[in-house]
């Protein structure tokens, strides 16, 4: 991660999680998006992050599903895109798009339905 992304580590200020009102497991990932001044937190757990807590930071807590689906409507183009170059990366084992989608539709199935849509409908 930390080399796809070398500029993506945050360091919160001492003792801000501590304040938070969130999961108590989870204080130091809004204490990081508050940090990093983010306003999305992509997260499997959005019960531990209470809309009355982060609607006054400014942030949102989503599926990853929510997340893809959000990309996806922003950019079908560029999704579906990144979905052929990824495939095309894949090497033990080769995987194809829609293989890839399938993986995806465990954690994201309203991402991978609608992304399986469109790629049978270009075929």
């Amino acid at each position: 991660m930390e080399r796809a992304f070398p500029e993506a580590p945050v360091e919160p200020p001492p003792g801000l999680a501590d304040q938070l009102a969130c999961d108590p497991g989870d204080r130091h990932v809004l204490a990081a998006a508050i940090a990093a001044k983010a306003e999305v937190i992509v997260t499997l757990n959005v019960r531990h992050f209470p809309a009355e807590v982060l609607e006054p930071l400014g942030i949102e807590a989503v599926t990853p599903d929510q997340f893809l689906c959000n990309l996806l409507d922003l950019a079908p183009g560029a999704i579906h895109g990144c979905l052929e170059t990824i495939a095309a990366r894949q090497r033990n084992p080769a995987r194809t798009a829609l293989v890839l989608l399938q993986i995806l539709s465990r954690q994201a199935p309203t991402f991978a339905s609608r992304c399986m849509e469109f790629q049978i409908d270009a075929d």
